[in-house]
């Protein structure tokens, strides 16, 4: 093989390499972030959701180092299934937390910590 294979080679796998290490670390900053937004919720028992979507939600909560398969791991489920949890959790969250927003029980901070703006 020549040289030029050689080198065109080494640089795919170099930059295959890159970009993995710059998906998983913008994963990680996102599993945190989405982390912290949920701990900004205080007690999760205080809201009506679902069990399983509450379940998801401590467990990305609790586990801000884990990965999507990781956590769903956790609960025995697909990664999927865990994608679609969280992602129900914060629907059933934004719903109530506007709901009480327009019935006026929530402040303009509180909708802040949520993710709703006003």
């Amino acid at each position: 093989m020549s040289k030029t294979v050689v080198d065109i080679d080494e640089r795919q796998r170099n930059s295959r390499a890159s970009l993995i290490a710059t998906n998983e670390s913008r994963a990680q900053l996102a599993a945190v972030a989405e982390a912290d937004r949920i701990a900004a919720l205080g007690n999760l028992d205080a809201y009506e959701v679902a069990q399983p979507l509450r379940a998801a939600a401590e467990v990305r909560r609790d586990h801000r180092s884990l990965t999507y398969r990781q956590a769903a791991a956790l609960l025995g489920i697909s990664k999927d299934t865990f994608i679609g949890r969280v992602r129900r959790f914060w629907q059933a969250i934004d719903a109530a937390s506007a709901a009480a927003h327009y019935r006026g029980q929530l402040s303009e901070t509180d909708c802040k910590a949520v993710g709703l703006h006003g």
